[in-house]
């Protein structure tokens, strides 16, 4: 029931979606299983139906905006679709280009070779641990996937926007989780200060995260200067100079119908 309300609450927050998907369908394919057994039976049918719920009221009057014009999924171009999610991971550590590429695979092959070897682990002898590990790296691994295929046209530069961090960091954490539980020290100890060192390059924004970061926030100063709950999109954008990217005149005007606005 504690996972279910989890899964629930995560669904429903935009930067817990993959893990809150996750956790639910798992939860239901479990309870499935459990009624075959006939071990709980009220409780496996419990929880699916919360689970159900859950994953209804959230799809039920579920509405699609892509945050890009003309949005389609397209056949892969040369490499671009693994150049932008190795970008991205490779944005975690903040590593930039030309060193992108490269360090960005290595990251995802290790991630992908954790999930691997968590499963086999799994399918041996089931631990709380190993399970929490597995379920963080495959909802990052999902979300990575998923950002890939929607901003692709934006380019691999953008693959490495702050933003982009957020749902890639707990794949980190798992894969230090399964390198902790490494039973040779060597390998453990190896593991453990590659991911350390790498990690030493997040202590302070480089300035590539600082000039985006700046730029954002005086482009919102001088939106918040000029905006009027009473204007519409082109009006505000037209007083303050700032064009929001993506926005339309449509999402605008149902933010102002519900009264939430940029300043009270």
């Amino acid at each position: 029931m504690y996972l279910s309300a989890t899964g629930f609450l995560l669904l429903f927050t935009g930067f817990g979606f993959f893990s809150g998907l996750l956790v639910l369908s798992f939860l239901i394919l479990k309870s499935l299983l459990g009624l075959v057994s006939i071990k709980a039976p009220l409780l496996d049918a419990s929880v699916i139906c919360l689970c159900t719920a859950a994953l209804f009221l959230y799809f039920g009057t579920y509405n699609i905006h892509y945050g890009i014009y003309d949005f389609s999924i397209k056949l892969p171009t040369q490499y671009q679709y693994l150049e932008f999610i190795c970008y991205l991971w490779a944005g975690i550590f903040q590593i930039r280009p030309p060193y992108a590429l490269l360090s960005g695979f290595l990251i995802i092959v290790v991630i992908l070779t954790s999930s691997v070897l968590l499963l086999r682990k799994i399918r041996v002898s089931n631990t709380t641990r190993d399970s929490i590990a597995l379920y963080l790296i495959v909802s990052s691994i999902s979300y990575s996937v998923s950002v890939t295929i929607g901003r692709i046209d934006t380019g691999a530069n953008f693959a490495q926007g702050s933003r982009y961090m957020t749902l890639a960091l707990p794949g980190i954490l798992g894969a230090y989780i399964y390198f902790e539980s490494l039973k040779k020290d060597y390998i453990r100890l190896f593991a453990l200060s590659i991911l350390t060192l790498a990690s030493l390059n997040d202590l302070s924004l480089d300035r590539t995260h600082t000039e985006v970061l700046e730029g954002f926030q005086g482009m919102k100063r001088k939106f918040l200067d000029s905006y009027s709950p009473v204007k519409s999109l082109s009006e505000n954008e037209r007083d303050s100079g700032v064009l929001l990217l993506g926005a339309t005149e449509e999402r605008f005007h149902l933010l102002q119908e519900r009264g939430v606005h940029f300043i009270k």
